[in-house]
């Protein structure tokens, strides 16, 4: 190196610096390049990149590989290639390790469940204030009409339905429709000429001209009240386009949904984010992220004007008494949907059971008797116009 920069005959301290820098890093690039080309790394020199070490054929099973061929006696069985055994580890391995898109099914939700009933009360009392906000505005998009014919859809036992339509007087027929006979038969013990209750399932292909044969609806409703249902529907949109057509001009629509991205809770909140993981992936459970999409689905229904009301529910200053009401609502049903798969004989979901069972005892405890724990959750109610 000396003798080369001698002969380049530089005077300047700064040129010999800045030479001898130059030249070190080069050869030090060099050696760098050298040694990943061995490697076997991608190298280029311009632009300059030095490509990451091949994986090799490692047996963790934690990097989720295709399985090797002839290590696999089942992925091997029945085929006398090599290329047939391939495809067939590649299509096993898709299968097992990869999540394919579920086709939409409408839930299997039974309201008489046990403790059902109970339940669905303590969430009618928890929500009314909330409702009777989106009546009233609803009546100003009505602009206060009177005789107003009304359904309720996903009426139940009919607790909810008689308490929210008995405030207003502007309602002079109320039709309350839900799939389940029981539920049905628990309404029809309400005596009151203004509500007639009838087993109308909403995803059935007749369910508009159900509507249009109920008397007095004939030319259609004015008004529709849909409370936790919409999250029940394999098809939301479709039936949101129906209602529209049910709804007669200027008719209007209010839908209340869950959504349990909106709870939050401390501590333990890793426990409730387990909780509402665990049931939300059973078979047959319900969209419990519906809240969300709401509004878009409203819209690509083609509805003109949609309003928005919120509450929240948390723990703060409450009873006992009061915080376990809030767990009862919110809590209480999730290890339903993960029974009935077990009552079916599928033995694969018992380890979630069995978990879900503890977790919610422990969770239950705490809303009951730690006055610490903060515990929070928003409510939806969208209002739409035709």
């Amino acid at each position: 190196m000396g003798a080369l920069i001698k002969s380049l005959s530089l005077n300047s301290s700064f040129e010999l610096f800045a030479l001898s820098t130059a030249i070190i890093v080069i050869i030090f690039l060099m050696i760098i390049y050298i040694i990943a080309f061995v490697q076997g790394r991608e190298v280029s020199f311009w632009p300059l990149r030095i490509g990451s070490r091949p994986k090799n054929n490692s047996k963790d099973k934690s990097l989720h590989c295709f399985p090797n061929v002839s290590e696999s006696s089942d992925l091997n069985r029945g085929k006398s290639t090599q290329e047939g055994s391939l495809f067939e580890g590649l299509k096993v391995n898709l299968l097992s390790n990869s999540r394919l898109p579920q086709i939409p099914t409408p839930s299997t939700y039974n309201p008489v469940y046990p403790n059902e009933s109970y339940r669905l009360r303590v969430q009618g009392d928890a929500h009314r204030d909330l409702d009777v906000r989106a009546f009233k505005r609803s009546l100003e998009l009505l602009r206060n009409k009177e005789n107003i014919i009304a359904l309720d859809i996903g009426c139940g036992s009919g607790y909810v339905t008689k308490d929210r339509f008995d405030s207003f007087e502007n309602f002079k027929k109320i039709f309350g429709i839900d799939n389940s006979h029981s539920a049905i038969n628990e309404a029809l013990k309400i005596k009151d000429e203004r509500y007639t209750f009838a087993v109308i399932d909403i995803e059935s292909p007749s369910f508009k001209d159900s509507i249009f044969k109920l008397k007095g609806a004939e030319s259609g409703v004015d008004f529709i009240f849909s409370s936790f249902t919409l999250h029940h529907l394999s098809d939301p949109i479709s039936i949101l386009k129906t209602l529209k057509e049910i709804l007669k001009p200027t008719g209007v629509l209010v839908i209340r949904s869950p959504d349990d991205g909106s709870k939050i809770c401390y501590p333990d909140n890793d426990i409730m984010e387990k909780i509402i993981d665990v049931s939300s992936n059973a078979k047959g459970i319900s969209d419990r992220f519906h809240g969300r999409k709401a509004y878009f689905q409203l819209k690509s229904s083609g509805f003109n004007y949609i309003d928005s009301l919120y509450s929240i529910t948390d723990t703060v200053g409450r009873s006992s008494e009061e915080r376990l009401k809030i767990f009862d609502e919110s809590f209480s049903y999730r290890s339903d949907y993960v029974k009935r798969q077990l009552e079916s004989g599928d033995e694969s979901a018992r380890e979630n059971y069995n978990w879900l069972i503890d977790a919610l005892k422990y969770l239950r405890k705490r809303f009951y008797s730690d006055d610490l724990m903060y515990y929070m959750e928003v409510q939806y109610v969208l209002i739409a116009q035709r």
